[in-house]
């Protein structure tokens, strides 16, 4: 009989490592990765990695700063796709013989709503991944009036809301 290794691998590996930062590359989170992929560490373990491992809590920054590219292009493509839904449209009226019937229509329509939250996620999702690149710019400006004595001070910045 073979023995077969029983549960996930919890030992820091550079294979699976090596496996990881190349599925992030595509876009797809750690979440997606150590619950779907085969042979891959739980959730919990890879963080448990970064406390053990510097390098490889860098390493996973910098994973994470390529995957929002691949993010970004990910949202270009929603924003483009034809993306439909349907809507069932329910009402009841009046036959000829005065009998109330119910009729049904499915309506298709373009899911502009749903594609505009999937690629707002998507953009704040790329911003807090890569601050330094599509992070939120925050300035803060200092104005005095000599006259009166007060001090304006104005602090902008943030990710969009629109």
């Amino acid at each position: 009989m073979v023995a077969r290794e029983r549960g996930r691998p919890t030992d820091y590996n550079e294979e699976v490592v090596n496996r990881i930062f190349a599925q992030m590359a595509k876009g797809r989170t750690l979440l997606d990765i150590c619950e779907n992929d085969e042979g891959m560490p739980a959730y919990r373990t890879v963080y448990d990695w970064t406390k053990r491992h510097p390098e490889f809590s860098a390493e996973l920054d910098n994973a994470r700063a390529i995957a929002a590219e691949a993010i970004l292009d990910q949202a270009h493509d929603i924003s483009r796709s034809r993306e439909k839904g349907v809507i069932k449209v329910t009402r009841e009226v009046l036959n000829r013989d005065g009998e109330i019937v119910t009729l049904t229509e499915y309506r298709e329509y373009d899911a502009v709503d749903s594609k505009k939250l999937k690629v707002d996620t998507s953009v704040r999702i790329a911003a807090f991944w890569n601050k330094t690149k599509y992070g939120a710019k925050t300035s803060v400006t200092a104005e005095s009036d000599k006259d009166t004595g007060s001090l304006n001070i104005t602090i902008t910045g943030g990710l969009p809301t629109d």
